[in-house]
């Protein structure tokens, strides 16, 4: 049998958070809102754009694989493969970002966490570097400034800050499974206590079909390494 130690310490330290949410709750939460959002899109009362509805599917894939939710017969499973252009546009980030940093005392730079995901995923080793420093930023970020530090350092028409920030929530899970490293899962745990009042009762659209991501990774993350 595992060791449940580091779960249970996990555990009694959200509690000493004012603002972290029960685990059952969130669970509840997701596996509401996936069929909520499901049933939505299927009526025709909601639609996604293509990114979003990926998103959503990987949320319910990662779900129903954890128990959460039940599987779709003949659905198979998703993975966590970008698209071609994925990649493409994280270099255009890194080429406009120049000799920037992710992340600033001013706050997150834009499209820095879709961007980051892609270099995990797929790094080319030139970009190593880049992407351990950013890494360490973003958790340092977060662990010091907390809610208070969830801003951008820029703003542009259309640019939803929380789009941005459950962006690196889904960053901090996915590097929590790849490394071992609680620290992340610990940030990513904040990030998605942090979204829960904003979102538990918004309609289906682009940041919920995020933020069941941004849960559905989590999820993973506790199953894979504290499981």
């Amino acid at each position: 049998m595992p060791d449940r130690l580091p779960l249970r310490i996990l555990g009694w330290a959200k509690t000493l958070l004012d603002e972290s949410v029960p685990p059952e709750r969130l669970r509840a939460f997701m596996a509401e809102a996936l069929a909520q959002a499901e049933a939505s899109l299927s009526s025709g009362r909601a639609s996604l754009p293509a990114d979003s509805r990926r998103e959503l599917i990987q949320a319910r894939s990662l779900a129903a694989r954890l128990g959460l939710i039940p599987a779709l017969p003949g659905t198979p499973p998703t993975g966590q493969d970008a698209d071609p252009d994925d990649l493409q546009r994280a270099e255009a980030w890194l080429a406009r970002l120049g000799d920037g940093k992710a992340i600033s005392r001013s706050g997150l730079t834009p499209g820095a966490g879709p961007a980051l995901i892609v270099l995990l995923e797929r790094t080319p080793n030139e970009r190593l570097p880049l992407l351990e420093n950013a890494l360490v930023s973003l958790l340092r970020h977060v662990e010091t400034r907390r809610r208070a530090g969830l801003r951008l350092s820029s703003t542009a028409p259309g640019v939803d800050p929380w789009m941005e920030w459950l962006s690196v929530a889904v960053l901090f899970a996915r590097a929590a499974r790849r490394r071992g490293d609680l620290r992340f899962l610990n940030a990513a745990f904040k990030l998605n206590d942090w979204a829960y009042p904003v979102h538990r009762r918004i309609r289906p659209g682009p940041r919920l079909a995020r933020y069941l991501l941004s849960l559905a990774e989590q999820e993973t993350a506790v199953s894979e390494e504290l499981g």
